[in-house]
């Protein structure tokens, strides 16, 4: 994994970000999860991280319809935030899908189930976030 530093942040908004490297895997999708949050910018991942470390749900699936990290996240320090909690989060189990297009959250007995992605994947949870 790169590391990351003042230089390294100039030199890729020098380079328009065109450099970065992938930070995260694409693990394979689970059908069940205890928890799925949608949108993966700063504020889903560091959910997911908080989850974790602090309640020790690791069973985890964060989504997000552009990139892992998006979001409001879009000047370079934020992205680099992102990208840490990104890390973080996967470390402690969360599993990260961008490009996933959440169509509809599915309600069962009056509370949220799961979602439905917008190619027809279902993913079903205990809670939605």
């Amino acid at each position: 994994m790169r590391k990351y530093s003042v230089f390294a942040v100039a030199r890729e908004a020098l380079r328009g970000h065109t450099g970065w490297e992938k930070q995260w895997s694409s693990p394979e999708p689970r059908k069940d999860y205890d928890v799925i949050i949608i949108g993966g910018g700063g504020h889903g991942l560091a959910t997911a991280y908080y989850l974790a470390k602090n309640h020790g749900i690791s069973n985890v699936c964060v989504l997000e319809a552009g990139w892992i990290g998006g979001g409001c996240a879009q000047p370079v320090v934020l992205r680099t935030v992102a990208q840490a909690l990104a890390d973080l989060a996967q470390r402690r189990g969360a599993r990260l899908r961008y490009n996933a297009h959440c169509e509809e959250v599915l309600v069962s007995n009056g509370r949220a189930s799961g979602v439905q992605l917008a190619g027809g994947e279902t993913l079903a949870a205990d809670s939605v976030v």
